[in-house]
């Protein structure tokens, strides 16, 4: 491997001062240059002068050309594309980052790395079924308008998140905390192939490195800097999922949150803060393309995202794409499968907040029967009831989006999800 290239210099750099490691970047950025900073710190009579730490300047003499070239030679035997921070495919996203990494192991879809619409989803490792329904029913509508999905190969949401993508035709991005070649977690290692075949494995590790409790922490960076927001799915109060959260909203990323399913579920606290805190509340599909729309229009699935934004913004009911599920996932879980359906009304809350009373479903059963547009005083006639009570159930139900009001009076909006 040549001395003089920009990969040998930052393989180097990383092999000196360890992975990640912050002191990389204080030394090229005081020496201007990778060039000037890898000259005195590779000569041994340089580094000494240099103000660096005793256990530093016993690791730079220790790494040798031939060690780094033997790892370079590693990875080309085995299917690894190396990137560095210097390379023309290095995200710019990823560069605008306190400490980024100076060297990427890759194994996969190279391409997907260069996609520009990434979002990162995180969660915990023992999901509840309705957090594992929702991770599945919004990628898999995320993935119908060409939106990478960036997770951390966990088990739990991570997993689910990855498999979500790459079954329903979409791209997805695992980051791992160890090496590309080191099977961790092994309950997801018969996922591996899949994954590799539709998207793309990520490590700033050395391909055969162990995982360590501190590469996680870690490697929560690389996964906000890659995208542009981060979901978080289902947080408690002491989550590492909040990690990743504060890491996107430092690095100037948005953070989208699930709304809990039970709000004193104790597993949903860490979701309930960010909400308070300003996190964007993720209702369905259009919360999310909203905000890269103006920014991305080029980027989605143009036709499709121009139909939907326009219907949706002029209140129409759309159908959210693909109506059908696709490959749907089975995550195996203890207690259960992943549920891959969701209401063809585009929320993926509908079958939660429509628990209505008796009276209130009387009324959506007139309006439903009559197929048109209903004034309230027609709805009193028929249902026999008091012309307030009937305006107080409409107001209610147009507030959470089940009827329309119309020039003509008050229609349902969609379909109900169970029978009346």
């Amino acid at each position: 491997m040549d001395k003089n290239s920009f990969l040998f210099k930052w393989m180097w750099l990383v092999c000196c001062f360890g992975t990640g490691n912050k002191r990389i970047w204080e030394y090229v950025n005081m020496h201007d240059t990778l060039d000037t900073a890898f000259d005195l710190i590779y000569n041994a009579n340089a580094r000494k002068s240099l103000n660096l730490t005793a256990n530093e300047i016993k690791s730079a003499g220790a790494v040798s050309e031939n060690a780094v070239s033997e790892m370079y030679d590693y990875c080309c035997k085995h299917d690894i594309e190396i990137i560095c921070y210097s390379d023309e495919n290095y995200p710019e996203r990823l560069k605008s980052i306190f400490n980024p990494p100076a060297v990427l192991y890759c194994r996969g879809d190279i391409l997907c790395i260069e996609r520009e619409l990434v979002l990162s989803v995180v969660g915990t490792r023992h999901p509840s079924e309705y957090s594992l329904r929702v991770t599945n029913a919004l990628i898999k509508q995320l993935c119908g308008y060409e939106l990478t999905i960036v997770s951390g190969f966990a088990v739990g949401i991570d997993i689910a998140s990855h498999l979500a993508a790459v079954r329903n035709g979409g791209k997805t991005i695992a980051v791992l905390g160890s090496g590309l070649d080191y099977n961790y977690p092994a309950d997801n290692n018969r996922y591996c192939t899949e994954i590799c075949e539709n998207g793309l494995f990520i490590s700033e590790y050395y391909p055969k490195a162990s995982p360590a409790r501190y590469n996680f922490p870690a490697r929560n960076r690389i996964l906000s800097g890659l995208s542009v927001g981060t979901i978080v799915i289902e947080a408690s109060k002491k989550s590492g999922s909040l990690v990743s959260a504060n890491l996107a909203l430092s690095h100037g990323r948005d953070i989208f949150c699930i709304p809990p399913h039970d709000l004193f579920d104790v597993r949903y606290q860490g979701n309930a803060g960010l909400l308070r805190d300003g996190a964007i509340p993720v209702m369905g599909l259009r919360d999310i393309l909203n905000e890269y729309y103006e920014n991305y229009s080029h980027k989605l699935t143009h036709t499709k995202a121009v139909e939907y934004i326009q219907k949706t913004a002029a209140g129409y009911d759309v159908k959210t794409p693909p109506d059908e599920p696709v490959n749907p996932v089975h995550y195996e879980k203890p207690g259960g499968s992943l549920p891959d359906s969701i209401p063809s009304s585009g929320s993926i809350y509908d079958s939660d907040i429509m628990q209505f009373d008796d009276e209130t479903k009387s009324i959506l059963a007139i309006m439903l029967k009559n197929n048109k547009p209903m004034r309230p005083d027609e709805i009193s006639l028929i249902a026999a009831a008091d012309i307030s009570s009937i305006l107080s159930i409409l107001t209610a139900l147009e507030i959470e989006g089940v009827i329309k009001a119309s020039g003509n009076g008050y229609e349902v909006k969609r379909q109900m999800p169970y029978p009346l």
